[in-house]
């Protein structure tokens, strides 16, 4: 799985929502230069790191106030969003 990362449109940045896209911070050390939002649950952001080719690195959760906006502490740019991840539909193979 890869996440395509060549089409740049524009998007509102005021809704925090599944499929958002923010750029990491860390600098070079890191493989991952953007985190996708794949998952909100109790507060929580679940997160995919990505390359810049959109190679998937990593994967972290953090408090949504970090990507939200609602704490000045923490200000995550947001860069852009993976469209439609919300409906995406992995199938299970159950050998139990």
């Amino acid at each position: 799985m890869k996440f395509n990362t060549e089409n740049k449109p524009n998007f509102p940045d005021d809704e925090f929502m599944v499929g958002n896209v923010y750029r990491c911070k860390g600098g070079a050390r890191y493989p991952q230069k953007f985190w996708v939002v794949i998952g909100i649950h109790d507060g929580m952001a679940i997160m995919l790191g990505i390359s810049a080719e959109g190679n998937i690195t990593s994967c972290a959760k953090y408090g949504q106030y970090v990507f939200d906006g609602t704490s000045p502490n923490f200000q995550r740019e947001f860069v852009g969003r993976a469209t439609n991840i919300g409906e995406l539909t992995l199938n299970i193979e159950w050998c139990i």
